[in-house]
């Protein structure tokens, strides 16, 4: 049958590359013709997932656009101050709270308590600031720590 060594070794050289011709033979098969779709419609439904993602990422990009938008002019920044504005009243039951926007605009409100009863005054801030109306300590101090908060 054989005759020599080397006779041998080609025919099993020559067996083991048919079956490495085979395997890869079976993965192509396989790779273009799997599921019935092959890989250009893989390729097909990837191409078309990914235009999909785009678009949605797109929407989100918009929608957190807007977000950061609306966030600017909701209320972020607080700061209460309690002060005693009479010698002779006791406890600190007098206070100025201070509401501001991520813009530095809000308002103030100020509750002064008395004997006499309790009087409240509200002052609008724009920019960090009482323009029209003169501001006492607490104020200012309570829009200071608004701002820093």
């Amino acid at each position: 049958m054989f005759t020599s060594f080397w006779e041998i070794i080609f025919v099993i050289w020559l067996t083991v590359n048919s079956l490495v011709v085979f395997y890869f033979w079976h993965l192509l098969r396989k790779l273009f013709t799997g599921g019935g779709r092959g890989l250009r419609g893989s390729i097909d439904d990837s191409i078309h997932k990914s235009h999909t993602l785009e678009k949605e990422v797109g929407i989100l990009k918009e929608n957190i656009q807007e977000i950061n938008g609306r966030q600017k002019n909701l209320l972020q920044k607080t700061a209460v101050v309690r002060f005693n504005p009479f010698e002779r009243v006791g406890g600190e039951q007098s206070h100025t709270l201070v509401v501001l926007t991520e813009n530095k605009d809000g308002f103030l409100i100020t509750s002064l308590y008395t004997r006499e009863g309790v009087r409240v005054y509200l002052k609008e801030i724009k920019n960090g600031s009482v323009e029209k109306e003169a501001l006492s300590s607490e104020e200012r101090e309570a829009i200071n720590k608004a701002l820093k908060s």
